[in-house]
Formats: C-alpha cells, structure tokens, sequence
C-alpha cells in the first residue's frame, strides 16, 4: 500500500497554504487528514 505524506503549512504550494494556516489560527493545529489533502489542493 502506497503512503501519502503529509503536508507541513511552510512546504504546502500557494493554493493550499492559506487554508493550512486559517486551520492553524482556528484549531491551534492542522488536522491531519488537512495536511494530507494538501498534496492536491
């Protein structure tokens, strides 16, 4: 089974990183299945 790697918000592409860092301010973390979902954003 293939892995998928999750996205930090400072590596994320232009599109994905705004959402990434409003869950950041809103949730004080970044879900995972968020990070992951990054990858096509």
């Amino acid at each position: 089974m293939m892995n998928i790697q999750a996205i930090d918000a400072e590596q994320a592409s232009h599109e994905a990183k705004p959402t990434l860092e409003m869950l950041s301010k809103k949730m004080g973390r970044i879900p995972n299945m968020y990070q992951v979902m990054a990858n096509s954003p």
